[in-house]
């Protein structure tokens, strides 16, 4: 990250890119989902929609939250794939669970709109009431 900050040394985001996929490379997990923003946001390499999804999938079936709620958006809107509610679904709640805040309150919005998932006054309240005790305006 030194390169990215410019700490000692210039900045170079193309270095600290390289950096970065080395560091998920190896296996890094929170560098995997670092990497896939970068892709998606095109910081140090082009733009890369595909690489973007491939990194993020790898990130979140490694347990990454930000990256399990990254592809709740992504299936869920259909951003760049096909519009997926269940997978957006599936992977809100593994982000939620993991305790994401955002992702609470996506899931209780989710259950509320019975999308993905039927339609839970229940567990959409129990969600919502989960996001308010992290603080999360909801």
């Amino acid at each position: 990250m030194v390169y990215a900050r410019g700490e000692g040394v210039p900045i170079d985001l193309r270095e600290a890119f390289e950096w970065m996929r080395r560091a998920a490379e190896l296996g890094q997990v929170d560098s995997v989902w670092i990497l896939a923003m970068k892709h998606g946001l095109g910081e140090g390499v082009p733009a890369d929609a595909e690489q973007a999804l491939g990194w993020t999938l790898k990130a979140a079936e490694s347990g990454q939250r930000d990256a399990m709620y990254g592809l709740a958006v992504i299936f869920g809107n259909g951003h760049d794939v096909p519009k997926d509610a269940k997978a957006g679904f599936a992977w809100c709640r593994k982000s939620a669970e993991l305790g994401h805040a955002k992702a609470m309150c996506r899931l209780s919005e989710l259950y509320g709109r019975g999308e993905g998932v039927a339609a839970d006054a229940r567990a959409a309240l129990m969600w919502h009431r989960m996001a308010a005790e992290l603080g999360r305006r909801v």
